[in-house]
């Protein structure tokens, strides 16, 4: 067999070696190109599929955040539930409360339950203690979602009467710079015996809740003004103590937007149409007359 001459044989497997190198450099970037395009692209994705800013931690204005629900898109109101959350409501046993029936989960598409029960010594409540559906609302003043949430609500109200009790709690939203301080001047509308004035007039504003907008509201919903700015400066109110009490509550119950609803002590998750919701309140109901 004829060897090729030592010099060219050298110069060969010089050759051969800087190709493989260069070979494998440019597929080493090629592969981390590739890994950081497809992460960085889950990332948008995950975005374009949630919405709206939850604070996580004890201050909902600081600390970690985290998507949550809200502007998916305008035609689709179904809520999406998080991996974690499907796996906690896997991990629920089936036959806990209401969830104990198949046709009633197959409605409200969820088995988690609300974590801090309905307290009237507490909460914002509009119906009677006896009412067969409880429906618990953790929303804010200035998501989109929740002002058209509340027109819902409202035609559920006069549609069910009696039969339906209505809670409302606070999750004001990060992205959202007016939230908190609508919700601590509704909160200051209660202490004259005005929240569900002061709650309806600011669903009802085409504009977002300023300052100035629930000074404006405040008269005319007949607040005593100098009483009003007396309660908006108390530190009892400015620390935030009640508002946050609802967020967190909120969060551990697994309100990771706005508006998120639960019927009887079940999150609702599908879409809040009047008739969509109406449905699941009259489910609510046939599984409270079989109880």
């Amino acid at each position: 067999m004829c060897a090729p001459a030592a010099g060219y044989r050298s110069a060969l497997e010089v050759a051969g070696g800087s190709v493989i190198f260069l070979a494998f450099v440019v597929l080493f970037f090629v592969a981390l190109a590739y890994g950081y395009w497809s992460v960085k692209g889950s990332g948008i994705n995950a975005r374009r599929d949630r919405t709206g800013l939850v604070s996580v931690g004890k201050d909902p204005t600081t600390d970690v955040s985290t998507w949550g629900r809200g502007s998916a898109s305008s035609r689709s109101r179904k809520r999406r539930m998080t991996p974690l959350e499907n796996r906690t409501a896997e991990a629920i046993d089936a036959t806990a409360g209401e969830g104990r029936d198949p046709a009633w989960r197959a409605r409200v598409g969820s088995t988690v339950q609300l974590a801090a029960p309905v307290d009237r010594s507490r909460d914002h409540v509009r119906g009677p203690d006896d009412a067969e559906v409880t429906l618990v609302e953790y929303g804010e003043y200035e998501c989109p979602y929740c002002k058209e949430a509340h027109t819902t609500v409202g035609e559920l109200e006069e549609r069910f009467g009696d039969a339906l009790r209505l809670v409302y709690r606070h999750l004001p939203l990060e992205v959202h710079p007016h939230a908190e301080g609508a919700a601590i001047a509704a909160e200051a509308a209660a202490r004259q015996d005005r929240f569900w004035e002061m709650h309806d007039a600011i669903n009802r504003a085409k504009k977002a809740p300023t300052p100035e907008l629930v000074r404006t509201l405040a008269t005319k919903i007949g607040l005593d003004p100098d009483r009003f700015e007396a309660d908006l400066a108390d530190p009892a109110l400015r620390t935030r103590v009640r508002v946050r009490e609802d967020f967190d509550s909120g969060l551990a119950s697994g309100a990771n937007g706005t508006p998120t609803f639960f019927l009887n002590n079940v999150r609702y998750d599908d879409d809040f149409a009047v008739e969509e919701l109406a449905a699941a309140v009259e489910a609510a109901r046939a599984v409270a007359a079989r109880a």
